[in-house]
């Protein structure tokens, strides 16, 4: 296995020389494009969507929207929540970022410690390459370094008939990967993303497979880095990754970029802060540096806009539920656990709905006496029980009696449920 550079993934502080330099200028180059015009560097339209409903939709102006440079594109969650979007489904090409599923295809049907020799195919493949040398032999590990990090068409091909056998099975085991994962849009024609026909994806599809292989460790330790020390069968050299938002975006964890002229510039990014995890994918960017820049203008509005909200403590009272028994005893009720989610602020405020039991006789701290359930936008973001926090007893023979009397002659009756805690409220996109 390789040697790495950095243990820090998404810190990339510790590099030096021509790469610091060069992380530097394209930082310095990303933060000029992203305060340039709308016009020159990026694009709004009217049907992208953003949470529940398009832009039109929303009645939403340009400056309540991400100005992104792409074709097709798509921000989500870890949790699967969906952002934004623009042309989501529709089928193009994806370039090397094919070479996700071959990472994934690689790690579940064979050990990071299997030996290959590299094919004369691969050396030959041509276009991006980790350098390999038909007749040397690495580790499989080594190998997807040079993947997902050189983006090596050659390390593609060499993994495919090293795992599958030959190209032809390992690409009908991508498809049926894809398959499995429910990658709907997505139709594999080769290990490495040059173009081909009937090989191509969706932005939905590729946000499902980078997920999915983000999910695997030796993955996830790779793609984080900006360079590593691999030996690939003729000596240790140093690998560098195409991903130029590492070490400069905050949070930055990954994953790849690709491109071919039908495909445009295409990076499929990752970022976590704090938690967080946020994955956005740009097809058909129109430059190399705008894949960058777009990707980290989406991932920062994500980051704005997709926001921690608590909905309950165990200690806080939120009704008061009236005792049947009575006509004057009420028991106050809490949340039974701490919540909270993440709320995208376009969506609307948070709503709440609490449905409590009618109590007679005997309560007892911690009974179960109601349930509260929040929405946003008609959706459920989260449920709790409501518990009692006090005990009560019910009243005795001459207090029953007194309630009675009260009751029928007096006209009283119990008191009535009170609503004490509000939900959450969510500032609006203007003010994130």
């Amino acid at each position: 296995m390789s040697k790495q550079r950095h243990e820090a993934c998404a810190d990339d502080r510790r590099l030096s020389g021509p790469g610091r330099v060069f992380r530097l200028l394209l930082a310095a180059l990303i933060s000029c494009v992203m305060l340039c015009p709308v016009s020159a560097f990026a694009s709004i339209s009217g049907q992208d969507v953003i949470g529940n409903d398009t832009i039109e939709g929303w009645g939403l102006s340009v400056t309540e929207c991400p100005d992104i440079n792409c074709e097709a594109g798509i921000l989500v969650a870890a949790d699967g929540t969906v952002l934004w979007s623009r042309n989501a489904d529709d089928q193009r090409a994806i370039a090397s970022i094919t070479k996700i599923m071959t990472a994934i295809v690689a790690l579940e049907n064979a050990s990071v410690d299997d030996e290959i020799t590299i094919p004369y195919a691969a050396e030959v493949v041509g276009e991006s390459s980790a350098g390999l040398r038909s007749g040397n032999t690495t580790t499989l590990g080594n190998l997807l370094y040079g993947l997902m990090l050189s983006s090596g068409n050659d390390a593609a091909v060499a993994i495919a008939i090293g795992v599958g056998g030959d190209q032809g099975t390992f690409v009908d085991m991508m498809n049926a990967k894809a398959e499995e994962l429910g990658m709907t849009s997505t139709h594999f024609a080769n290990p490495h993303g040059l173009d081909a026909d009937g090989h191509y994806s969706s932005a939905r599809d590729v946000a499902i497979m980078a997920q999915y292989a983000m999910n695997k460790q030796e993955f996830r330790d790779i793609v984080c880095l900006s360079t590593a020390d691999v030996d690939l069968g003729a000596g240790t050299v140093t690998l560098r990754s195409t991903n130029s938002l590492l070490g400069i975006f905050d949070g930055c964890i990954g994953i790849k970029t690709g491109f071919t002229d039908p495909a445009g510039y295409c990076l499929c990014s990752a970022a976590n802060r704090d938690g967080l995890e946020l994955y956005s994918v740009i097809l058909g960017s129109s430059t190399a540096d705008t894949r960058f820049s777009a990707s980290w203008a989406l991932l920062d509005w994500g980051y704005r806009h997709y926001i921690p909200v608590q909905l309950s403590d165990t200690e806080t009272t939120i009704a008061l539920v009236p005792s049947l028994d009575w006509i004057d005893r009420s028991i106050p009720v809490a949340a039974d656990r701490e919540s909270s989610t993440y709320v995208l602020d376009y969506n609307g405020p948070v709503s709440q709905y609490i449905s409590l039991v009618d109590v007679h006789g005997k309560v007892q701290v911690g009974d179960v006496l109601g349930t509260i359930t929040w929405t946003q936008d008609g959706k459920v973001i989260g449920t709790a029980q409501l518990i009692a926090q006090d005990s009560l007893e019910p009243p005795g023979f001459f207090k029953r009696f007194e309630i009675w009397f009260k009751r029928t002659f007096k006209g009283e009756t119990h008191e009535t449920a009170q609503v004490l805690a509000a939900p959450p409220e969510i500032q609006s996109p203007s003010s994130n």
